[in-house]
Parts: structure tokens; C-alpha cells; sequence
């Protein structure tokens, strides 16, 4: 058979690109009081907030069973460059280094995270993928 005769070209020609694969980035905590260290792995947004025993969803990172901690307290979005975190709660008002989280603000390595009666360190904070 000579090539192009008999064939199907099936072949479709990509015009228009939506899709766009998310970065991948890893947060880890470490609790000021007990030194124990919680991390995850996430894309666009992680919400951190209180375990309620109600099984692990993808997008959460438990901190602790406390009441002071709200189910969903602190978001963290991802941007192009770097991650930021945002208040959820209006009943607590998380803190960064000390100061309300009233607006978001950029998430670094070793700030002071501040969520109902427990502090947190950013221990981590860094594009894996």
C-alpha cells in the first residue's frame, strides 16, 4: 500500500488549549506547644481547620480536635508566585505573626501561624511539582 493511499487520518488538530495541569505544593506545620508536625500535599487551595471525625477529604489539613478551631478556619490559595492564606472564620480570627488575618497575606517559611488557642510554624512551604 502506498502511503496516503487507503489511509484514515484520524488525527485532530488541537486549536485551542483549556486544560492546564495546577501546580503542586507541600505545607507543613509544626505545632508551637506540642512540636507535632502535620503536612500536606495540595493544588490551588488547602483549608486548614478542626478534625471532626468525619473521614479525610482531599482538600483538608487537619490541625487539631480543639474547640477553638473552626472545621473550616484558615484557607491557603495557591498563586503564581508563592501561596497565600485567608480567615474563614468569624467567630476566631486567626493571626499571622501576631497580626489578624483580616486580609489575605503571603504565607512564608518559618512565620507564625496563629489559629484558635494554638500557634503553628511554617516549617514548610515550597513547589514540589
Amino acid at each position: 500500500m502506498t502511503e496516503g493511499v487507503g489511509m484514515v487520518d484520524d488525527t485532530i488538530p488541537i486549536t485551542n488549549m483549556t486544560w492546564q495541569s495546577h501546580p503542586i505544593w507541600y505545607l507543613e506545620l509544626m505545632n508551637a506547644n506540642s512540636g507535632l508536625r502535620i503536612g500536606k500535599r495540595f493544588q490551588q487551595s488547602l483549608v486548614l481547620g478542626r478534625f471532626v471525625g468525619t473521614g479525610e477529604q482531599q482538600n483538608m489539613l487537619y490541625l487539631d480536635r480543639s474547640n477553638t478551631i473552626s472545621r473550616r478556619h484558615v484557607k491557603a490559595t495557591v498563586h503564581e508566585n508563592g501561596v497565600s492564606v485567608e480567615n474563614l472564620s468569624s467567630i476566631n480570627i486567626a493571626r499571622l505573626n501576631g497580626k489578624a488575618l483580616v486580609y489575605p497575606d503571603w504565607l512564608r517559611y518559618r512565620d507564625q501561624l496563629q489559629v484558635g488557642d494554638e500557634t503553628y510554624i511554617v516549617t514548610a512551604i515550597n513547589r514540589v511539582a
